[in-house]
């Protein structure tokens, strides 16, 4: 079964910041193509392979079963719901391992 991957408006954003502002600013051109090659291919994987990533501890615990994430080269965290009803993967968030993970989960998740 083939999903489709939906990224949101918010993780669109999110990777135009990671790649322009952040990737592109400090490694240059060809790493953050690099990079973001890796991204790409990463999310490109959720469409065979939508349980690739781990369950979010914090989520399960509160109910929100169906989230996953996903570490790309030790840098990069995508945050992702499968709905298997409609075969489609949504992307709700790019950010850095070196973020606050906690703050992120409750701020773009649980609106809180």
């Amino acid at each position: 079964m083939t999903y489709r991957v939906v990224l949101l408006k918010g993780a669109q954003a999110e990777l135009r910041d990671l790649y322009h502002n952040y990737l592109v600013s400090n490694f240059g051109v060809d790493v953050a193509r690099e990079k973001y090659a890796a991204i790409k291919k990463s999310v490109d994987l959720l469409k065979a392979h939508p349980e690739m990533g781990k369950p979010i501890p914090e989520l399960t615990e509160t109910g929100f079963e169906h989230y996953r994430q996903m570490v790309v080269e030790n840098l990069n965290k995508i945050i992702y719901q499968i709905d298997d009803g409609k075969m489609i993967v949504y992307v709700h968030v790019f950010c850095s391992t070196r973020q606050d993970f906690e703050t992120i989960l409750r701020v773009r998740l649980l609106g809180g």
